[in-house]
């Protein structure tokens, strides 16, 4: 299986999409993932 963040793979055939996969550091991911740690 191959992840990506983009809509094509060059040379190959998407057959089926699993949805969003987060992955790497999204400023919006890390600040919501460190408030909901804080308010446990």
């Amino acid at each position: 299986m191959i992840l990506t963040t983009t809509p094509t793979i060059e040379g190959k055939q998407i057959i089926e999409y699993k949805g969003i996969v987060f992955g790497g550091r999204s400023g919006s991911y890390e600040e919501k993932k460190h408030k909901g740690l804080e308010a446990n």
